[in-house]
């Protein structure tokens, strides 16, 4: 024998219930297991979305982050009568950054190089687990090429005109 249900909530229409079935509808806070799979794949697909989103900001603000820290550690290079060419700035993953110094030779052998080398450990003592920054100085000289140093991934550079 069967027999004919029409829902309560409007969700099925005519639904045929065998013999020895019992048919009740969840209640208004219960869900069933279509629910839970419908809202778990609109989570997923939005999640996915509302992620990336997340992301791409991290990185944005990592990004910006990196080349103010770069930008002041040029300022303080200067001040500290370290003769820079420009810092170059190379993204590694959306949380970590290497910035290499281009340097002249003599700058190594100065007294204020010890100070800019102390300053440098701090900032790279600094690092987090949203930020890390890696310092590298390398002396600037007619046998450095920019283009090598484009295709290592030194994208961004800055330099006072």
């Amino acid at each position: 024998m069967t027999q004919m249900i029409k829902s309560e909530q409007g969700k099925f229409q005519d639904i045929v219930i065998s013999q020895g079935w019992n048919y009740k509808e969840p209640d208004a806070q219960e869900y069933t297991f279509n629910d839970i799979t419908n809202a778990y794949i609109f989570g997923k697909e939005h999640g996915e979305k509302g992620f990336a989103k997340i992301l791409m900001n991290g990185v944005k603000n990592n990004i910006k982050h990196a080349q103010e820290i770069g930008r002041s550690f040029y300022t303080f290079l200067k001040k500290n009568q370290i003769k820079i060419k420009q810092v170059r700035l190379r993204i590694v993953s959306p949380t970590e950054f290497n910035l290499i110094c281009l340097i002249k030779n003599e700058s190594f052998i100065s007294k204020g190089f010890n100070k800019v080398l102390n300053e440098s450990h701090k900032i790279m003592d600094k690092n987090d687990n949203t930020l890390g920054i890696d310092m590298k100085f390398l002396p600037y000289n007619k046998y450095v090429n920019i283009d090598k140093l484009l295709a290592d991934g030194y994208l961004l550079s800055y330099e006072e005109k």
